[in-house]
């Protein structure tokens, strides 16, 4: 999973979310999300028990985010099973100045973070969010510009990729480049339009 982000607070008050697709332990999948640590973190919902299965061993702010001026890269790879008994989660960023994720340098945040291996996430019938998770739990506040999943490593095809800094600043709903429908919800607004400027 990865995301352009600039936040309000790297090290928030409450905690954040960047992606989602949780309603509640009985139909959940993941929540990848800011804590108040300001560490990044993927909790995971598997055979109905969910549990935060991995965080970043360092911040973005300790790599030189500042609250509300620095726009980043942010990505998360995540195997729930190696094959050699483990569970494999690293996360990543960058300060490339593009809006084309295929054009981003990655560096990795912290170190790789490993546990014993777990299930599969659980199935679930509830849509993918981006900035909550529910419908009003756990907003980002500050900026999202783009976020995608991919079907398995970062190499994998691309599974969505709402790409919000190409809005209208009118739009509402809009269908991304794999055909998936997104739909503004709550509070969130498309400020201004830049994307054209930086792919």
């Amino acid at each position: 999973m990865t995301a352009k982000i600039r936040a309000d607070d790297y090290i928030p008050e409450v905690n954040e979310t960047i992606l989602s697709q949780y309603e509640s332990l009985g139909n959940g999948n993941f929540i990848w999300r800011f804590l108040t640590t300001g560490k990044l973190t993927l909790y995971s919902v598997s055979g109905g028990v969910g549990n935060t299965v991995a965080q970043s061993s360092v911040t973005l702010s300790s790599v030189g985010c500042v609250d509300g001026l620095t726009d980043v890269w942010v990505r998360m790879h995540h195997v729930p099973d190696n094959g050699a008994g483990n569970s494999v989660t690293k996360f990543y960023y960058s300060f490339d100045i593009t809006n084309n994720e295929d054009s981003v340098n990655w560096t990795q945040l912290g170190s790789t973070q490993t546990s014993a291996a777990i299930a599969n996430r659980d199935s679930s019938t509830y849509a993918h969010k981006v900035g909550v998770y529910v419908t009003i739990v756990g907003d980002f506040f500050g900026r999202i510009y783009q976020a995608s999943a991919r079907a398995g490593d970062p190499t994998s095809p691309v599974v969505y990729n709402p790409r919000f800094s190409k809005w209208e600043t009118d739009d509402t709903s809009r269908i991304d480049d794999k055909g998936v429908t997104w739909t503004l919800q709550n509070d969130a607004t498309i400020q201004n339009k830049y994307g054209d400027l930086l792919d």
